[in-house]
């Protein structure tokens, strides 16, 4: 029987908060809002050696997704893990009640 330990519960739930505190989405369009970029669209934007500029907004918003992502799946783990326990403890408790007792 596989048992998902309250650890991993905390950890996917807490990686879920993690994902959804601080960001804001449009109520229309669902899309992030990012607040300092509306105010200075040049902020995060660092250039290399060469002049090329690579924003690094962009690579913490990729980063966001992929934390949103992680945590989604880990919500969804443990909701089959927990799904499946039930289960299994259903079919344990419906087991025992069929077993003739011992006065």
């Amino acid at each position: 029987m596989k048992i998902i330990g309250s650890h991993h519960l905390v950890t996917a739930l807490a990686v879920a908060a993690l994902a959804l505190v601080g960001c804001e989405r449009d109520a229309d369009t669902g899309e992030a809002e990012d607040p300092v970029a509306e105010e200075n669209p040049s902020a995060g934007d660092v250039g290399d050696e060469d002049g090329d500029t690579t924003s690094l907004r962009a690579e913490a918003r990729e980063a966001g997704e992929e934390i949103e992502e992680a945590a989604r799946e880990g919500i969804e783990a443990v909701g089959k893990g927990t799904e499946e326990l039930g289960e299994e403890i259903q079919e344990s408790v419906e087991k025992e009640d069929e077993e003739p007792r011992e006065p």
